[in-house]
C-alpha cells in the first residue's frame, strides 16, 4: 500500500475558505489598514476586472476598474469604519463595474481587529440590488404619476387598504369633505365619508361603505347621496365605489370617487337659462322686425303731414305728439333687438371709466340726496371694443334700477376692476366668452332685493319686479343683450331687505381710443332711387318722403322684382334702399345680382332686425350705407347723400 501523506489542515481550510467564499451569491473583500487588498471572493474579482482573487492581492481600488470618484468614496468609507472602529451597513451606492454595467449596491463594512483589539484593517461584503432599485424606482414613478393624475381629476378620489383605513386622497376630496389630508390618512374610511340617502335624516346610522363593497366586491354607482360634511351641514353628491383585489380575487381595498352633483345642477340650470334667454331673444327680435316697420310708416306719415301747408297749431301739435310716442315706441323695440342681439352695433374703442363718469354726472341731477353715490374705479384697462351707446345705457339701466330699489336713503357703489379669466372661469360663468383679460363691472346697491323666486326672471324681455306704469321689463333684458353681444357675461346676486348687486364682465381691448371727427350733416338732392322692401307701409311711406323731396322713385316689394326693374332702369338709377330681410330673395342675393348688373350699384342697405355678419358681409362687398329703421326724413337723407355722393356734402336737405 503507498504510505499516505499527513493532513495538511492550514492549507485545507485555506482552500475550503476560498471554495466557500467564491460560490456564494454576495461579493466579498478584505483589506489591510492602507486600504489595500488582501484577498476577495470569485464574484467580487469578476466585478472589479481581475482575473481571479488572487490577482487582487496588493491593489487598491484606484488600480481596479471603478471611477476615481468611485475609488475615493470607497477609501472615505474604509477610513470611517477603521477610525471609529464601528460598522456601516448598508450602504446603498452606485457602481461601474468592469463589464460596464452601472450597478446599484447595498454595501456592508466591519472592522478586523488583532489579538490586542487593534483595528488591522476591514472585511467587506455588498449585494447587487440593481433590479431592486429599478423596480423601486419604476414604482415611485407610477406613483408619481397616479398622484398628478388625481391631483389633476376635476372629481374626489378616496382609496383605503383592506382593513377600510384611507391611505390616500386628492384635494378635490379635501375640499369636499372640508378635512385635510393630513386629518383623515390613516382613519377608518366610514368615519370620514358619512353618507345618506336623499331624504334620510342625518341623525340615523349612515351607510357604511366599505363594509358593503367588502361582502359584495361588486362595483357600485349611487345618485342622490347627502354628505356630511366637516362642519355638520351636508352636501349633494353621486358616488362610485370599486373594490381593489389582487390576481387571486383577494380584497385589498377600494377607491370610491365622488361627485359634486349640486355644481352640476348649476351648470345645467345656467345652460337652460341660456337656451331660454336665446329663445326668448328670438321671438323679440321678430317681434321688433315687424314693430319697426310699423312704426317706420308712422314716423314717415307723421313727417310728411307736417310739410302740408296751412297746418294750424292743435294740428302739428298732435302730429309732433305723435312722432314723439312713435319715436319712444321705436326706442323699446331698440331695447328689444339690443336682446335679442340682432340689431346694428357699431363698433369702436370705449373707454368704461368714461362712460361711468357721464352716468354719475346724470344721476347726481336726478337721485334722492339721502342716497350716497360712490365709484370706485380700480381698473387699470378700462377700453372694451363695441357700441358706445349701447354700453352707456347699460351701465346707466342699471344705476336707474339701483336708485329705484332704493326706499328714501341708502348707497349706490359703482366699482370696476381687471380679472384674468382662464378656461375653467369661462365654463363657470354659463355664457360664450373666451380666456382673457376682462373689465368687471359692479354695480350695487342696499334696495329693497329680490326674492328668490324671481331672480331666474329679472333679465327676461318684459318682466319687472317695478309697480304697474313704472317700468317696461326691458332695461335689463336689453343689459344682458349689451352685455353678451360684446363677448362678456353677467350675474346676479340679490337678498331680500339687504340689496342688490350686479355685476358684468367685457373683454377688454388693447387698442388706442380712436379721435373722434365732427362731420357736418347735408342730404342730397334729386334723382332717381330704387326703394326695395316687401313691408307695403315702409315701401310707400319712404317713397312718398323721397318724392316729396323732389327724387324719382321705383319702388319693388322683393328682390326679384328689384332685379327685373333694376336690369331695365339700371343707366338712370342712382342708389337703392335695400332691405335686409325679405322673402323669396333676401338682401344678400338681392345685392350680388345687382352689382352683376352694375358693378358700381351705390346701395344702402335697410334693416331694423339681421344678423350682424350678413350686414358685415354685404358692406364689405360693396353696399356704401346702413340705415337702421325706423328711420327719420335726416336719416334717410344723410344715408342717400354717402350714395349719390360718397360723402355727406354740398346739397340742400330733404
Amino acid at each position: 500500500m503507498p504510505q499516505q501523506r499527513p493532513p495538511n489542515y492550514l492549507k485545507d481550510s485555506v482552500r475550503l475558505f476560498q471554495l466557500v467564499m467564491d460560490n456564494i451569491p454576495q461579493f466579498i473583500f478584505w483589506k489591510n489598514r492602507e486600504s489595500v487588498y488582501l484577498g476577495c471572493n470569485q464574484n467580487f474579482a469578476q466585478a472589479a476586472g481581475v482575473e481571479c482573487p488572487e490577482s487582487i492581492v496588493g491593489k487598491t481600488d484606484f488600480d481596479l476598474a471603478w471611477t476615481r470618484e468611485q475609488a475615493e468614496f470607497f477609501r472615505a468609507v474604509d477610513r470611517k469604519v477603521m477610525d471609529s472602529g464601528k460598522p456601516e451597513y448598508h450602504i446603498i451606492e452606485p457602481q461601474l463595474q468592469a463589464n460596464g454595467k452601472h450597478a446599484w449596491l447595498d454595501t456592508s463594512k466591519i472592522p478586523m481587529f488583532d489579538e490586542d483589539g487593534v483595528v488591522v484593517g476591514i472585511l467587506g461584503t455588498f449585494e447587487d440590488i440593481t433590479e431592486r432599485k429599478v423596480a423601486e424606482e419604476a414604482l415611485r414613478e407610477r406613483e408619481a404619476r397616479l398622484a398628478t393624475t388625481l391631483h389633476a381629476i376635476g372629481e374626489g378620489v378616496i382609496a383605503t387598504d383592506a382593513a377600510g383605513h384611507i391611505t390616500g386622497i386628492n384635494p378635490v376630496a379635501e375640499n369636499m369633505l372640508g378635512k385635510a389630508q393630513d386629518q383623515v390618512m390613516g382613519r377608518p374610511f366610514d368615519e370620514v365619508y358619512r353618507t345618506f340617502d336623499a331624504g334620510t335624516p342625518t341623525d340615523e346610522a349612515a351607510r357604511s361603505v366599505f363594509a358593503e363593497l367588502y361582502e359584495h366586491r361588486k362595483t357600485s354607482a349611487i345618485f342622490n347621496l347627502n354628505l356630511v360634511l366637516a362642519d355638520g351641514s351636508s352636501r349633494e353628491i353621486s358616488e362610485t365605489a370599486s373594490p381593489i383585489v389582487d390576481d387571486k380575487e383577494q380584497f385589498l381595498g377600494m377607491v370610491v370617487v365622488i361627485r359634486d352633483v349640486a355644481q352640476q345642477r348649476r351648470i345645467e340650470e345656467q345652460l337652460r337659462h341660456a337656451q331660454k334667454m336665446d329663445s326668448l331673444g328670438q321671438l323679440a327680435g321678430g317681434i321688433a322686425h315687424d314693430f319697426n316697420n310699423m312704426l317706420g310708416g308712422i314716423l314717415g306719415a307723421a313727417e310728411l303731414l307736417l310739410l302740408e301747408p296751412g297746418l294750424s297749431g292743435p294740428a302739428t301739435d298732435l302730429i309732433n305728439l305723435m312722432s314723439r310716442t312713435a319715436h319712444r315706441a321705436a326706442d323699446l323695440t331698440a331695447k328689444l333687438l339690443t336682446f335679442s342681439r340682432r340689431g346694428r352695433m357699431q363698433t369702436t374703442v370705449v373707454n368704461l371709466h368714461a362712460a361711468v363718469a357721464d352716468v354719475v354726472a346724470i344721476l347726481q341731477h336726478s337721485v334722492d340726496r339721502r342716497i350716497v353715490l360712490r365709484t370706485k374705479l380700480d381698473a387699470h384697462n378700462a377700453l372694451v371694443r363695441g357700441d358706445p351707446a349701447e354700453l352707456q345705457n347699460a351701465i346707466l339701466n342699471l344705476c336707474i334700477n339701483a336708485r329705484d330699489a332704493i326706499i328714501e336713503e341708502g348707497e349706490i357703489d359703482i366699482g370696476t376692476r381687471n380679472v384674468v379669466w382662464g378656461r375653467d372661469e369661462c365654463n363657470a360663468s354659463g355664457f360664450d366668452v373666451q380666456p382673457g383679460t376682462y373689465l368687471e363691472i359692479q354695480i350695487a346697491d342696499t334696495g329693497l332685493g329680490i326674492p328668490n323666486n324671481l331672480r331666474d326672471r329679472v333679465f327676461e324681455p318684459f318682466f319687472t319686479t317695478k309697480p304697474m306704469g313704472k317700468g317696461t321689463g326691458l332695461g335689463l333684458a336689453a343689459v344682458y343683450g349689451a352685455v353678451t353681444t360684446h363677448g362678456g357675461a353677467i350675474a346676479l346676486h340679490s337678498e331680500p331687505a339687504v340689496g342688490t348687486t350686479i355685476t358684468i364682465w367685457l373683454p377688454v381691448s388693447e387698442e388706442a381710443l380712436a379721435r373722434e371727427e365732427k362731420r357736418s350733416q347735408v342730404p342730397p338732392g334729386g334723382g332717381t332711387v330704387l326703394v326695395v322692401d316687401d313691408e307695403d307701409v315702409v315701401r310707400d311711406t319712404c317713397a312718398l318722403l323721397l318724392q316729396n323731396a323732389g327724387y324719382t322713385v321705383l319702388t319693388a316689394r322683393d328682390g326679384e322684382e328689384a332685379i327685373e326693374i333694376f336690369a331695365a332702369n339700371k343707366d338712370i338709377i342712382q342708389a337703392v334702399l335695400l332691405d335686409v330681410i325679405m322673402p323669396r330673395m333676401d338682401g344678400r342675393q338681392c345685392f350680388h345680382k345687382l352689382r352683376i348688373l352694375k358693378p358700381d350699384v351705390r346701395v344702402v342697405l335697410v334693416s331694423g332686425f339681421s344678423h350682424e355678419s350678413v350686414i358685415d358681409d354685404v358692406m364689405a362687398k360693396g353696399a356704401v350705407a346702413f340705415l337702421k329703421k325706423p328711420y327719420r326724413r335726416t336719416d334717410l337723407a344723410a344715408a342717400l347723400a354717402q350714395a349719390i355722393y360718397g360723402r355727406v356734402s354740398q346739397t340742400p336737405p330733404l
